[in-house]
């Protein structure tokens, strides 16, 4: 390993333990912003991938992987694309012998096809949209209006974390529940938000989240389809005051920097002396 490629690992493991230590219970939202732009880092430009490759030989190099929710378990994959907005994030009671593992939800908010000469307030409540056809044939018969909004959501559940927080070595695993185990290449290509019959990789999530929310507004352009997943679901849904895409973006940031792998990868590197400099 070449002393740049050794400085690149150390600061990879240093950047996950940041993130493990910052995005716990009761991360404030400033840290998400500020911090959004070392997990771009980490999972958009690939430098976790890079530095797991270089801390092992290739012949026993294992496999980097996380335990998370899986947004078909929520919606299945054939009503996509009549959802306005439903993503993974959401709330969890710890695993236990007795009730292993619940997963709440946040919202899930599907579109109705529009009603000529009809208002949100005329009492009938208007014909759902077949779904036959294209997304894109789908959507152009949705009145962006036409859907329920929802003003404020409050959760208070006792003992429950945020779903990026369960103990992802023992809550119980697809088909038994909404938690599956990803490759962290799956993980990241895995779809976590729907907005619009159109759905999100959690990569797509992170990259959008952290260029135009983070500190460097790199894409700030305020007209692409993910800039309006993030702004309209600001809009129309509100968690405890915050933009419930943030939660998304905590919740990955979560479920990698505190599975087992990310810890196994720090080990690994604190016993090849790449440990940062005191």
């Amino acid at each position: 390993m070449t002393v740049p490629e050794s400085r690149a690992v150390r600061i990879v493991a240093q950047n996950l333990g940041l993130i493990q230590a910052q995005w716990g219970k009761g991360a404030k939202p400033d840290t998400v912003y500020g911090l959004s732009g070392l997990l771009r880092d980490l999972v958009v430009h690939g430098s976790l991938a890079r530095a797991w490759g270089l801390v092992w030989p290739a012949d026993k190099r294992p496999k980097f992987s996380v335990v998370a929710p899986d947004l078909n378990s929520l919606v299945a994959t054939d009503r996509w694309p009549v959802v306005f907005h439903a993503q993974t994030a959401g709330f969890a009671r710890p695993a236990s012998e007795v009730r292993p593992g619940m997963h709440l939800w946040m919202p899930v908010a599907l579109m109705r096809a529009a009603t000529e000469g009809k208002s949100d307030h005329d009492g009938d409540t208007p014909e759902p949209i077949h779904t036959e056809g294209s997304s894109n044939e789908l959507l152009q018969e949705v009145d962006r209006q036409s859907f329920d909004r929802i003003g404020e959501m409050s959760m208070n559940l006792r003992g429950a974390v945020m779903s990026g927080l369960v103990d992802q070595e023992s809550v119980p695993l697809a088909p038994d529940s909404c938690y599956r185990r990803y490759t962290l290449k799956q993980f990241l290509e895995s779809p976590c938000v729907i907005y619009r019959g159109r759905h999100f990789s959690r990569k797509d999530v992170v990259k959008t989240f952290a260029n135009n929310f983070g500190s460097a507004h790199l894409d700030f352009h305020g007209d692409s389809a993910e800039y309006e997943m993030l702004i309209a679901n600001e809009e129309w849904l509100s968690v405890t005051g915050r933009n419930p895409v943030l939660y998304e973006v905590l919740s990955i940031g979560q479920i990698i920097a505190r599975s087992a792998s990310a810890a196994m990868f720090r080990a690994r590197v604190s016993e090849l002396g790449l440990s940062p400099p005191r």
